[in-house]
């Protein structure tokens, strides 16, 4: 058998002819390159059913259908990161592989040539989606190794040359955070429930602007939260499922006497968004980060530490531990899965009372057994009793 390109009508179309013994087979393709681009695909496939060899499994058609089936799930932003991932940089550089041929050390050269460019979490991200794609084809095709990476020393040593400081939870003190809201409630004071909202209940900024009436009940002093907006889109809040109990968080004094003052509020009995424009259209993130870019500003005018917006969460919890609430409940209000998250992410709010033993016995004549926390507790009520 073999195959040939030919112009058969003398108009400049391409044709494949393949010859089969006596028999001959035609088609137009019109386009040159592309057939002759099919011509030596044919040949290919010829050549492995004559030999018994398997059918070719390259890595571009593994991640394709990765992309458009499992990635299709997702919500709206990490399909837009995992496409991105998969058609700008995965099919490029391993698209021609044979999955079934993958080595670890093709895998570590991917690596080390994406860190050049690119920061450690998102190569990290890429290497990721390469291998649930390896376990989602494993299911159907056993003969794709598994390959036991150990890739995690090439992303330490990446990310520590990468950095140029230690990095650490951000957050504002109390008296910061109080002249923070003073100057929101001065120069945006259409916002100030809303940063408000943030600071005091530790919410995500896609979890306030999915706030609706309905999730709000004034008399428990609680509101529910059942959704985020993301990207223009309802989605479930982070790290929760659709079989999850949504979570509750504490409205404080504060907080209701801004709420019901909102102008949504006088359509709270039709449960709609709490944080909405004059039409009633669901307030966007661009909005509200476009006012915090100007709240930033009057911040570096008073000297106040310019942060990110997701600071106002991280001050929620570290004025929480700092007050003595418990790593459980805190981990509940800010809608930890795990309150090992909680505990590792601000275990610098705790309270440090490695040198006081005074709850042992005999740990000192005249120890003081109770906590370093109930004591200071105790001295703020003398003092104020003694004023």
């Amino acid at each position: 058998m073999s195959v040939k390109v030919r112009d058969l009508k003398g108009d400049g179309n391409a044709w494949i002819v393949i010859y089969s013994g006596n028999k001959r087979r035609q088609r137009k393709v019109g386009d040159w390159d592309k057939a002759r681009r099919l011509a030596k695909e044919i040949e290919s496939e010829q050549l492995r059913i004559r030999t018994g060899l398997p059918e070719p499994l390259p890595l571009s058609r593994v991640l394709a259908n990765h992309r458009d089936g499992y990635v299709t799930s997702l919500k709206q932003s990490t399909q837009a990161l995992q496409c991105g991932q998969i058609n700008n940089h995965l099919i490029p550089v391993l698209g021609e592989v044979d999955a079934r041929d993958l080595s670890e050390a093709q895998v570590v050269a991917f690596i080390e040539q994406k860190l050049k460019k690119l920061s450690p979490s998102f190569v990290r991200g890429c290497v990721n989606v390469l291998n649930k794609s390896l376990r989602r084809l494993r299911r159907s095709n056993p003969d794709v190794p598994k390959l036991e990476l150990d890739v995690a020393e090439i992303f330490v040593r990446a990310e520590d040359f990468r950095a140029e400081e230690i990095r650490s939870i951000d957050s504002w003190t109390f008296e910061d955070a109080s002249r923070l809201l003073g100057i929101v409630r001065t120069k945006e004071p259409s916002y100030y429930p809303f940063f408000l909202t943030l600071l005091h209940t530790g919410c995500r900024r896609g979890e306030a602007l999915g706030m609706k009436w309905s999730d709000v009940d004034f008399n428990r002093k609680r509101i529910t939260i059942r959704r985020a907006r993301v990207n223009s889109r309802t989605v479930l809040p982070k790290h929760r499922r659709r079989g999850d109990k949504p979570r509750t968080v504490v409205i404080t004094p504060a907080m209701e006497t801004a709420l019901k003052g909102l102008g949504t509020f006088r359509y709270r009995k039709s449960g709609g968004w709490v944080f909405a424009s004059k039409n009633g259209t669901p307030l966007e993130g661009t909005t509200v980060f476009r006012v915090w870019t100007r709240i930033r500003e009057k911040l570096a005018e008073k000297n106040i530490r310019t942060l990110t917006m997701h600071s106002l969460r991280h001050t929620f919890a570290t004025l929480s531990l700092e007050a003595g609430r418990s790593v459980k409940w805190v981990s509940q209000q800010l809608g930890h899965r795990d309150a090992s998250l909680t505990l590792n992410t601000y275990a610098h709010a705790l309270p440090d009372e490695e040198y006081d033993l005074s709850y042992l016995p005999e740990a000192g004549a005249g120890a003081d057994r109770r906590s370093a926390g109930a004591r200071h507790k105790l001295r703020s009520v003398e003092n104020h009793v003694s004023a």
